[in-house]
């Protein structure tokens, strides 16, 4: 079995050197280097490494962290190794979970392997942009990670091919690798990794506004198109009841009925193709309309309990009612109907 340790670096130094040397020491594991377009005042690092017994392979120009990961999978994909241990080349991951990860994925290589930190140990900054994050994506895309930023991850062969392929060419490139693995069922572990920030991570390339408002774009991209869609929906819907009530001299009843089965059924497909990207099943229809009622019948009960119950004007209840409705129909629709 071959797993090997896979390491993009731009404008690494001196602890991109110690951490290669402290791993050979340590295994006889391939490590794979990615040069992200350093310069030339880096390339005396790359080459020490290869003297070292490290691949590397170069970008003309910096094209991102994604890419770099992307550009090593690649190559591990077509050495047909087991699986990669990505570790970041600033010595912030300590070779003894390395090690740890890489033995962990060895007893499973159909699954990704997460090192995650202790998050009380973080830098304030990066505290709580991480727990901003991990609460988002489980209320999205229902599965709690404890570390959606860790950079230190065990992707086995059943991974590397997909993960090869993802959308993201810098940062967000590992936010939408868990996502995919999300949307998709696929296997993850954690397992608790060292908290080690080193200068309180100065020597990080992350740029907190450019970089963060990326990965939150990618983040919330499902959510804005399901808004989206309830949005199209709804014009749908009230525009074909103008016309019904028109056509059929006010009949209220055949109106509604007609207007809300047609754009609940677009809204249906909409939902299917473009959000949550399913292909057809029956079961997914089914559900879906079990949902409809269930949210008719919740609108109905919430006013009841609002309007004759808590003596909440109706106006004001109608769109607060709303709102909790459309988070809870969102929820069971990622997390439950299109899982």
């Amino acid at each position: 079995m071959t797993i090997g340790i896979l390491i993009p670096a731009y404008q690494p130094d001196e602890k991109l050197t110690a951490l290669v040397r402290q791993l050979k020491d340590a295994c006889d594991f391939p490590i794979l280097l990615v040069n992200d377009g350093s310069g030339p005042a880096c390339d005396p690092i790359f080459a020490q490494a290869e003297q070292q017994g490290c691949t590397v392979l170069a970008h003309p120009v910096n094209r991102g962290k994604g890419r770099a990961l992307k550009t090593g999978l690649e190559y591990a994909v077509q050495q047909d190794w087991d699986g990669v241990v990505t570790a970041d080349a600033d010595g912030q991951h300590t070779v003894e979970d390395i090690l740890r990860i890489a033995a962990m994925l060895a007893e499973d290589t159909d699954r990704l392997v997460l090192g995650v930190r202790n998050l009380r140990q973080m830098p304030p900054r990066s505290r709580t942009g991480n727990t901003i994050t991990r609460l988002l994506f489980r209320f999205l895309y229902g599965r709690w990670i404890t570390d959606t930023q860790t950079g230190l991850r065990g992707i086995g062969r059943g991974a590397m091919g997909w993960a090869a392929t993802l959308e993201g060419e810098r940062y967000e490139y590992e936010t939408n690798m868990l996502i995919w693995a999300s949307q998709h069922n696929y296997p993850m572990a954690e397992l608790t990794i060292s908290t080690v920030y080193i200068d309180n991570n100065r020597s990080s390339h992350f740029h907190a506004l450019r970089d963060g408002s990326r990965v939150y774009k990618l983040l919330l991209r499902q959510a804005g198109l399901f808004a989206g869609s309830s949005l199209v929906c709804f014009g749908v819907d009230y525009g074909l009841f103008a016309v019904l009530s028109s056509l059929l001299h006010q009949n209220l009843f055949v109106s509604v009925g007609l207007a809300r089965l047609v754009s609940s059924f677009l809204n249906f497909k909409l939902n299917q193709h473009v959000v949550f990207q399913k292909r057809m099943r029956m079961r997914y229809l089914v559900q879906y309309y079990l949902l409809v009622i269930c949210i008719f019948l919740a609108n109905y009960a919430l006013m009841f309990v609002l309007v004759h119950l808590l003596h909440i004007h109706p106006l004001l209840a109608k769109p607060l009612v709303e709102v909790v409705l459309y988070l809870a129909s969102y929820s069971i629709q990622s997390r439950g109907i299109f899982r």
